[in-house]
């Protein structure tokens, strides 16, 4: 039996504060005995805060470093991921994922980016193959 895995990490860190942070990772943070069960799905997402000085914006990157599912990122942490975006004037945070197999078999590695926009939205790219 093989095991696959998908691992991700933002292509970037974005500025924020200590607050913007603990927002965020409470927006991530699902509870799973709150609200329906059936539709808690784990992401597998974490966030990290890069920042000492209280007075200045430090960095909030997000990564998954076991396994995820990119389509299960709560969509209110997205819509404040965008606002922060928003303000920080960025046009997007890209993440790159990684699938990945402890064998080698056929379609069993691989990898794509997403992206998560100002507006909130989770997009990823049309890949459009030459005739």
């Amino acid at each position: 039996m093989s095991n696959y895995y998908s691992v991700a990490t933002a292509c970037d860190a974005v500025p924020g504060t200590q607050e913007d942070f603990e927002h965020l990772l409470g927006l991530l943070t699902v509870d799973p005995t709150e609200g329906d069960p059936s539709e808690f799905q784990i992401h597998g997402f974490e966030l990290e805060y890069f920042g000492t000085d209280t007075t200045k914006p430090g960095s909030i990157y997000l990564k998954a470093p076991e396994s995820c599912d990119v389509d299960a990122i709560p969509k209110n942490f997205c819509k404040a991921l965008g606002k922060l975006l928003k303000k920080n004037k960025l046009k997007f945070l890209q993440i790159g994922v990684a699938m990945t197999c402890d064998r080698m078999r056929p379609d069993s590695h691989g990898g794509y980016y997403v992206r998560i926009l100002p507006d909130g939205r989770l997009v990823a790219p049309k890949l459009v193959w030459p005739k």
